[in-house]
């Protein structure tokens, strides 16, 4: 089974956080919106590491990363209004906009996705 990944997701597995091993079992089968994955940089940046080691963590699980199009932000600032209350950010508002045209489900860490509805079906990794 194949799944979109949030960059909580990855982030647990790439820091051996609970839930990191669910996300282990789709290495090879995950799409990631490039979205998510310069906030999953970003993080590796903060901590201190180089670009090159980020690059080897995230090669690790074979991520297929999706260029953030048109379709992808149009559909992003429709979900806005509906995710609003949630306090969702544009990364986890473009994950879920990736699970819902590839009609996959989405991994995520981020337990307050369970408080709206956005049409896409989500797997809470913890």
């Amino acid at each position: 089974m194949q799944a979109v990944a949030d960059s909580s997701a990855i982030l647990a597995f790439l820091f051996d956080e609970p839930g990191g091993s669910l996300v282990k079992q789709y290495a090879g089968r995950l799409f990631v919106s490039s979205v998510n994955l310069a906030e999953v940089a970003s993080k590796f940046s903060e901590q201190g590491f180089s670009e090159s080691a980020a690059e080897e963590a995230i090669a690790v699980l074979a991520l297929e990363v999706v260029a953030f199009d048109t379709v992808q932000a149009l559909a992003c600032g429709k979900l806005r209004a509906a995710t609003m209350s949630a306090g969702l950010s544009i990364g986890d508002r473009a994950c879920i906009v990736l699970g819902i045209i590839k009609g996959l489900p989405v991994l995520t860490a981020d337990r307050v996705w369970a408080k709206i509805e956005t049409g896409a079906k989500i797997e809470f990794i913890r």
